[in-house]
């Protein structure tokens, strides 16, 4: 009870939403290097040809493999930004990601809930320092990549989603499925994650409240999510496309993503996670000796293990 009320009250949360915002910003006004084409080809320079009338548009688009429903968040922004006669340079470069950062602070905050909910608020102070001071999450997180997004609501999807070895208040538990279904219209690869959270918590119910949550909350909200994808991609490509069947085809069913590059399988584990973890891996390794920890690690275990058969790897996937 003490920490819940420590960790979810305002003035608490306002502060950390505020730390977190002075460092996200920062980083997104002094980073001026570019990392990968995507932070531009697959959201900013899509948003400014719907909106303005111009921008690049690559081979992907034109085969429907991209979903519209990324670049959408920048069109609205810019839109915005015309509609009020703000669509400087500066501020149609910039203020992608200063958005960005606005985004990744909501994140940061959401990572100190979860980890307060799962382990305790000294914990939870300890998971929000790490989040700020990782490098990684420093130079990519206020880029402006469907998996940037994808990381906060990965989180806040997480902190709604319901222990296994409890039982959930329906309407967070629904509200968990909708944040992991925008999740899905964002990177369908998102589906992994989920599917490993989705069959622990039904193993965890009676047979009625398996099929009380399978029929009457996720089908609908599958059905919601698929119906919505399709009249958002109509709104850019004047067609019905199935992105997510077009994406999956492409990069799974046909490999074709490794004509980028390809890895072996080992790569995440021996060369992508602790180029990425950095200063943190010692306190990775420190976790695996506490077991209430321990468990938490399964469905990363479970999500390297997938992303380790596909060839193409990319270290922007495992931003989260």
């Amino acid at each position: 009870h003490v920490v819940m009320a420590d960790t979810s009250a305002p003035n608490v949360l306002l502060r950390l939403f505020a730390i977190a915002l002075v460092v996200r910003a920062s980083s997104a006004l002094l980073i001026q290097t570019a990392f990968d084409p995507d932070e531009y080809w697959q959201s900013l320079e899509i948003a400014h040809l719907y909106v303005f009338g111009y921008g690049a548009s690559t081979w992907e688009w034109k085969e429907g493999l991209r979903g519209f429903f990324h670049p959408l968040l920048f069109a609205c922004f810019y839109t915005l930004l015309e509609t009020f006669g703000l669509d400087s340079p500066w501020a149609i470069a910039v203020g992608p990601r200063l958005l960005q950062a606005v985004i990744a602070s909501v994140g940061d905050v959401y990572c100190y809930r979860l980890a307060a909910k799962w382990y305790g608020h000294p914990t939870a102070s300890y998971a929000f320092a790490s989040v700020l001071t990782s490098w990684f999450s420093l130079y990519t997180l206020t880029r402006t990549y469907s998996n940037s997004l994808e990381t906060v609501l990965t989180v806040i999807a997480l902190f709604y989603w319901p222990d296994s070895t409890r039982r959930a208040a329906t309407d967070r538990r629904v509200l968990a499925l909708l944040v992991a279904a925008t999740n899905f219209l964002l990177r369908p690869t998102s589906a992994v994650l989920w599917l490993w959270f989705g069959i622990e918590h039904l193993l965890g119910l009676h047979r009625n409240e398996a099929w009380w949550l399978l029929s009457c909350e996720i089908l609908p909200i599958v059905l919601t999510t698929l119906t919505l994808s399709l009249a958002i991609d109509f709104l850019f490509y004047r067609r019905l496309v199935l992105v997510a069947w077009n994406f999956l085809s492409f990069n799974v069913l046909h490999n074709s993503s490794s004509q980028y590059g390809a890895h072996p399988f080992y790569w995440y584990i021996v060369t992508a996670l602790p180029i990425l973890l950095a200063s943190h891996l010692p306190s990775l390794i420190y976790a695996f000796g506490i077991p209430k920890i321990r468990m938490r690690l399964l469905p990363i275990f479970w999500f390297v293990g997938v992303f380790s058969f596909l060839p193409h790897k990319e270290l922007r996937y495992f931003l989260f």
